[in-house]
């Protein structure tokens, strides 16, 4: 099973200056996010009032997704699922995916906010020279191989 390392934040409200715990996990092929144990991604250790939280997950090379509302974490653990529909994220910026499930909008591999010519082009020059056996961007499914099977 292909695993993806993310950061997963918890903000007050939609701003990033009011983040409060980052964690790193592990998103899986199948959508779940665990902990580099194989378990489920805990903050209890991480905030001390219990509240409303908006969710955020970061990945590399992928656009940022942020819960549509805040989520109530008490108790912890709380699940969200951001796969059931692209309302659940804030601006409707995931991407449909097979089974009428929602993801992460993958291409930003300069890492701006923004998917478009400038990363394609990334990409393509790293496609252009063979880019093997070594972390790139470019290499969306992590085979340290960047070939058509990223893009």
């Amino acid at each position: 099973m292909i695993q993806r390392l993310v950061l997963i934040e918890l903000r007050k409200n939609t701003s990033a200056s009011s983040t409060i715990a980052q964690i790193a996990a592990l998103l899986r092929t199948d959508g779940t996010v665990v902990n580099t144990a194989g378990n489920t991604v805990l903050f209890s250790d991480k905030i001390t009032l219990p509240g409303k939280y908006y969710i955020v997950v970061k990945h590399r090379n992928s656009l940022p997704i942020m819960s549509a509302t805040a989520i109530d974490l008490s108790p912890i653990p709380a699940l969200y699922d951001f796969t059931t529909s692209n309302a659940k994220s804030f601006g409707n910026n995931m991407v449909a995916v097979s089974g009428g499930q929602y993801g992460m909008l993958e291409g930003d591999f300069n890492q701006d906010g923004i998917i478009n010519m400038v990363d394609f082009n990334l990409y393509n020059s790293d496609l252009t020279v063979g880019a093997f056996n070594d972390y790139m961007a470019t290499d969306m499914n992590f085979d340290l191989i960047v070939d058509l099977d990223d893009y």
